[in-house]
């Protein structure tokens, strides 16, 4: 039964922005984001963070922003998230 149903629920399970390379917004608690299928990093301070992706900006804002971890297509802030927003 197993072998029948694993392939199906895996199918099913794929992430939209895994096959349609929208960005993926993981937010943990107030201090910590996590994105990926970002291009470019637009610019940078310890108050806002724009990101490029392909369907537009990703804005940060908050206090002490740090980029913990920076991958072409992953990056991770940590400071004191206020706001995270999607301009098109």
């Amino acid at each position: 039964m197993k072998k029948l149903i694993k392939p199906f629920v895996n199918h099913k399970l794929t992430l939209p922005s895994d096959s349609l390379s929208l960005p993926t917004v993981t937010i943990t608690g107030n201090n910590r984001v996590a994105i990926e299928q970002h291009y470019k990093l637009i610019s940078f301070s310890e108050k806002i963070i724009k990101l490029q992706c392909e369907n537009g900006i990703i804005q940060i804002r908050g206090d002490m922003l740090v980029i913990k971890l920076m991958y072409p297509r992953e990056i991770i802030l940590e400071g004191n998230i206020k706001e995270v927003s999607f301009e098109s």
